[in-house]
């Protein structure tokens, strides 16, 4: 079951640049160990971008990929890969296949095109970052001058 997610987190994640947006997915991705992308029966959805590369469109949560399918991709529905299915058969099949990954479309905007190998690399890399971290104590907080006001 994905995390839920409010309107105004939707937004505020959606009108970050694709660099931004490709950040956020990976920490997510991570995070919550899944990849959401379309599907057509039972097929992944591929489409040729602008420099002739077959890319499938990816997203860190479903309510991202639900709002663009039925704007884009007319009968598409949203399908859940678990992280572990990604990294060992999704990511080895679409280097083998020479397909390439839409990090993150939104809308009005373009994702990233990330070759499938530099997404299996980045992937990996976070899952080991994340792995290596030493819970957090509450040393780690940071000392805040005593007028310190947070607004929310």
């Amino acid at each position: 079951m994905p995390y839920p997610m409010t309107p105004a987190q939707r937004e505020h994640v959606t009108s970050l640049t694709a660099a931004e947006r490709h950040f956020h997915f990976i920490d997510k991705v991570v995070e919550h160990q899944a990849v959401w992308t379309l599907k057509k029966g039972e097929e992944l959805l591929l489409f040729r971008d602008d420099n002739g590369k077959m890319s499938i469109p990816v997203w860190p949560h479903p309510d991202y990929a639900q709002v663009i399918a039925p704007s884009t991709w007319r009968n598409a529905s949203v399908m859940r890969i678990d992280l572990d299915s990604f990294l060992n058969r999704t990511l080895p099949s679409c280097v083998k296949d020479d397909v390439h990954f839409l990090v993150f479309p939104v809308s009005d905007k373009k994702g990233n095109v990330v070759a499938a190998k530099d997404l299996q690399q980045e992937l990996s890399d976070a899952l080991e970052n994340a792995k290596n971290k030493k819970p957090r104590t509450l040393d780690d907080l940071p000392t805040l001058p005593d007028d310190f006001i947070a607004q929310l």
